[in-house]
């Protein structure tokens, strides 16, 4: 009968030491991991709003070309009506300085196709760091948690095997008062 109520009591222990085991992970991991979704939610704000003033730029840079090229339009056609009525040196004059806006024109748009180009690798650089650190840092908070679960799980064994040599001598000490009081 008492070798029940001792297997009851090392059982209850052992269910008491594995709440006391999550709780303790809780305790010990619950900071790291709140502070690892921070950090990648700030990342990730950092990433769109670098992509927004990208867009941003880029939309800026359409308009100024577009702005350009309806002003070489209406220039041509400017230029059309007036070389209706105008002799054929204005009118050489005109083709030319045409010529110059549309050189000008397609100058300015491969400098912001270049700029973009510039900035698209910047982006994949930075994004590929940003990748790079973090990967960093999980790995080295998964060596961390490793390294924890294994000094947990010691200091588990531990326990258990103790609960179970009191068990033991429990038993022997309860075996010892039984057969001392029949004697």
């Amino acid at each position: 009968m008492s070798a029940k109520k001792d297997a009851e009591l090392l059982a209850a222990a052992n269910d008491d030491s594995e709440a006391s085991i999550d709780k303790i992970r809780q305790i010990l991991f619950g900071g790291q991991m709140r502070d690892y979704e921070q950090q990648l939610s700030g990342l990730d704000k950092r990433i769109g709003d670098l992509l927004k003033r990208q867009a941003k730029q880029t939309e800026k840079q359409i308009a100024a070309l577009e702005a350009a090229i309806q002003s070489v339009d209406q220039q041509q056609q400017q230029a059309l009506s007036e070389l209706g009525s105008a002799n054929d040196e204005q009118a050489t004059a005109l083709s030319a300085q045409i010529g110059e806006l549309q050189n000008t024109l397609q100058e300015s748009q491969a400098a912001v196709s270049e700029a973009q180009a510039a900035m698209a690798e910047t982006i994949r650089n930075e994004i590929a760091n940003l990748e790079g650190e973090l990967a960093t840092r999980i790995g080295d908070a998964e060596k961390r948690l490793d390294s924890l679960f294994e000094t947990v799980e010691l200091q588990a064994n531990d326990q258990s095997k103790l609960h179970s040599e009191l068990g033991e001598l429990f038993a022997a000490l309860a075996g010892k008062l039984s057969g001392g009081r029949d004697a």
